[in-house]
């Protein structure tokens, strides 16, 4: 029996019992997965008390939210619990949780469900939409799935059970947001085919769902499209960090990535989303890569080849070095082997260009944004500094948690400068302040420090809605130092480091939120709200917008204009 035949009887199955829920009570979570029960009522109540207290005791940006969004946290909490108590199943409960998140605007909150009495996770379609001039339109399809459906890459979807994309995408926004609605409208839209069972407003209520389409010039097309299920699964977390490495990643990044299995566009994939064939056949990319002897040079190994997209060509006459930072995050090699791969890529291919275009967009974030940007620094120039939550958490992580063992000769320094900042905390924390003062906890100084290797050629920077949280920080510290331009679209606005500060007693829910504020350093402490990452993002200083036209052409009109921009950095 194929999985996806497998899938869509279990649907049956579910939705069958769903149907008949009316008249067996609470024996649903029974007849679906084997004998679980669901939360009572005191359970449930349990975990939004318990909730709330972590959101107060942990929460960075708690008063900041309160302050600009109006909204008092504890209020929007105590509303959600009472309808939550009464919830008719596990994942209406969960919807509840989830809106509470959706309503703070930060995309770095992120409440992990492991399970639920029915243990359904996801229903999907395998389609994945993205908004291009108000047009919801297939940037990926499975390809069996195109050919059984007649669906193609850049089709428009105009509706789904009768409903246009983006009225579930609103419907979706209920249960998740991330801190600007740009952002929202690429991260939700593709809700249309990929609901979370917490989504409850939108479970399908049939085992096919009536989709209608239209192909470029064609007529508007109707097709019955069946659903499949994906279960809750271990090992949810794919890459895991060692105490004292701050999180900068996009929460939520693998429910885009795994709507379709290695689909084109992915958060974090090593070949820019505009290098098509198109592309490819009217600029002449010619990919290089950094040769064994400068990557010696820089001191890596003969079997540390991190995989980083690196292409020359020519435009207009001169000579342009497409470089992609495709995450921050790497789970293939050690961040300081990419530092060292990347610093001997530019090094060995500066003399042969004449301007960077490096490629940051789809961005995921992770935790080494602000070290890479010394790589492209000026003397003088600014690092990141972050107000963090005045707790105890932080002051044991800094004192104790985060400290090298004391044998550990080589981190005497980095565990004095943990001390010290460990004390700016406790300060704050003993005087009753919410946030600490602001201190360089990411690059461990205020200012940018020497590297062996710097680029200094004119360059510029590719950012997008879909880059966040070091996604945010790199382009953060460019504009800030005045260092390059930046095109494409605003970023995410995800502006502090995620942590995991508890999990529910009886949900069993993961609570992830941010931990403090980051901004660029100034000398004269005169911060203003505008320096907050957080819900402003960074905004480019060339502005493009995606057409359908740009995508269904395979980017070409973005790759021939942020070109001509590139080379106007030359001649200032």
């Amino acid at each position: 029996m194929s999985q996806r035949l497998f899938g869509l009887l279990a649907l049956v199955s579910v939705l069958t019992l769903t149907a008949c829920d009316k008249d067996k009570g609470d024996k649903k979570s029974e007849l679906i997965s084997g004998g679980i029960r669901q939360l009572d009522t005191n359970e449930r109540a349990a975990d939004f008390d318990q909730l709330l207290q972590l959101f107060k005791s942990y929460y960075g940006p708690y008063q900041l939210k309160e302050k600009n969004l109006g909204i008092s946290i504890e209020k929007i909490a105590n509303d959600l619990k009472a309808q939550a108590i009464t919830a008719k199943t596990d994942e209406e409960f969960a919807g509840y949780i989830m809106q509470l998140s959706a309503a703070l605007q930060d995309g770095h909150v992120q409440f992990q469900i492991e399970n639920t009495s029915s243990n359904i996770a996801r229903y999907k379609i395998p389609i994945l939409l993205a908004p291009f001039e108000g047009k919801a339109i297939v940037a990926d399809i499975d390809s069996d799935f195109s050919n059984s459906s007649g669906i193609s890459i850049g089709d428009e979807i105009l509706s789904v059970d009768g409903k246009t994309p983006f009225a579930i995408m609103t419907a979706a926004a209920k249960y998740r947001r991330t801190a600007r609605n740009q952002s929202d409208e690429a991260f939700l839209l593709p809700a249309a085919f990929s609901r979370r069972s917490y989504m409850t407003d939108l479970i399908p209520t049939s085992p096919f769902s009536e989709v209608k389409f239209q192909s470029a010039g064609g007529e508007p097309q109707t097709m019955n499209l069946p659903w499949s299920l994906e279960k809750y699964s271990a090992n949810l977390d794919k890459v895991l960090r060692p105490a004292g490495v701050l999180d900068l990643s996009v929460s939520n990044a693998n429910d885009y990535n795994t709507q379709i299995d290695s689909h084109i566009g992915q958060f974090g994939q090593v070949d820019p989303i505009f290098v098509t064939a198109n592309t490819q056949q009217k600029f002449k990319f010619v990919k290089v890569y950094p040769s064994a002897t400068s990557r010696k040079n820089f001191g890596l190994a003969d079997t540390e080849i991190p995989p980083i997209y690196a292409a020359l060509y020519k435009y207009q006459g001169k000579t342009v070095l497409l470089v992609r930072q495709a995450t921050y995050s790497p789970s293939d090699f050690k961040t300081s082997a990419y530092m060292k791969a990347y610093k001997a890529l530019l090094k060995e291919y500066e003399t042969l260009a004449d301007v960077l275009v490096l490629d940051q967009t789809h961005n995921p974030g992770g935790s080494y944004c602000a070290d890479f940007y010394n790589i492209f620094a000026n003397d003088g120039d600014v690092q990141s500094v972050e107000s963090v939550r005045a707790d105890r958490k932080w002051i044991n992580d800094l004192y104790i948690n985060w400290q090298a063992p004391a044998d550990d000769k080589s981190s005497t320094w980095d565990n004095k400068t943990l001390l010290g900042w460990g004390a700016l905390v406790e300060k704050a924390y003993d005087h009753g302040q919410f946030l600490s003062e602001p201190f360089a906890l990411f690059g461990g100084s205020n200012y940018v420090t020497p590297q062996n290797y710097t680029w200094k050629k004119p360059m510029l920077v590719l950012i997008d809605e879909l880059a966040g949280s070091c996604g945010d920080m790199f382009p953060m510290l460019v504009k800030a130092n005045k260092r390059a331009k930046l095109f494409g679209q605003n970023t995410m606005g995800l502006g502090g480091n995620v942590e995991q500060v508890g999990q529910l007693n009886n949900s069993r829910i993961k609570i992830s939120i941010t931990r403090g504020l980051f901004f660029p350093y100034r000398a004269n402490g005169a911060y203003v709200p505008s320096d907050l990452v957080e819900n402003n993002g960074v905004a480019p200083d060339i502005e493009y917008a995606h057409t359908v036209e740009d995508f269904r052409s395979g980017y070409l009109n973005y790759v021939k204009t942020f070109s001509q921009k590139a080379i106007e950095q030359i001649e200032q």
